[in-house]
């Protein structure tokens, strides 16, 4: 994985947002964090991640959406 390769983490817990954040960008990933599905989307055309970390308990709706919206727009690989 290239150094700069981009992370979407889509969680709404700032401590666990926090902490993923900073292990990823430990090992040399760039890490966008999200608290919600709806920011990730809307970023979504304007940037291409390498992978999606995505809650399932979001405060704009289940992750599960998120998902299948992610998936109308990219092929990215995500994990829940």
């Amino acid at each position: 994985m290239p150094q700069s390769a981009t992370i979407f983490l889509v969680d709404d817990e700032p401590a666990i947002a926090e902490a993923v954040s900073f292990a990823l960008q430990s090992e040399g990933y760039r890490c966008r964090h999200f608290p919600t599905g709806t920011a990730c989307l809307e970023a979504l055309p304007h940037d291409t991640p390498v992978l999606i970390l995505l809650d399932v308990g979001l405060p704009d709706g289940s992750g599960f959406e998120v998902f299948r919206r992610v998936r109308e727009l990219s092929a990215v690989p995500w994990c829940f």
